[in-house]
């Protein structure tokens, strides 16, 4: 009985363990949403968005996401490189964080990549 009791628990560690690991569960969208808020830095240069999304379209649903260097910022499922000059206040976006995240409300953290695809935004 024993043997099997731990057994059984050494497989539940090490199927938790394989599915800690593994290929794409770092590429998962962190938040998606609008862009309400461009941050530009002294330069001119765009060095952060706020993005408000719905509860469970990513992890969280408000973010005050950092653009560096090294932010990758792509266009749809074709991948067009853009700058961060295209982000506009309104344009959805969805974005996959790098590094550690501030557990602020709202989140805080760098940009990994971040695509957007635009949708039009209806005028009431």
């Amino acid at each position: 009985m024993r043997k099997s009791t731990v057994f059984l628990l050494t497989l539940v560690i090490a199927l938790a363990l394989l599915g800690c690991s593994g290929g794409d569960a770092g590429q998962e969208i962190d938040i998606k949403g609008k862009i309400t808020e461009v941050i530009v830095g002294d330069g001119g240069d765009v060095t952060g968005i706020l993005v408000e999304g719905n509860p469970g379209d990513g992890e969280y649903d408000k973010a005050r996401v950092r653009i560096d260097e090294e932010t990758r910022i792509l266009e749809g499922k074709d991948g067009e490189n853009l700058t961060s000059h295209d982000l506009k206040k309104g344009l959805t976006v969805e974005v996959i964080f790098t590094g550690p995240v501030a557990e602020s409300y709202p989140v805080q953290a760098t940009a990994n990549d971040k695509g957007h695809r635009p949708h039009p935004v209806r005028e009431r």
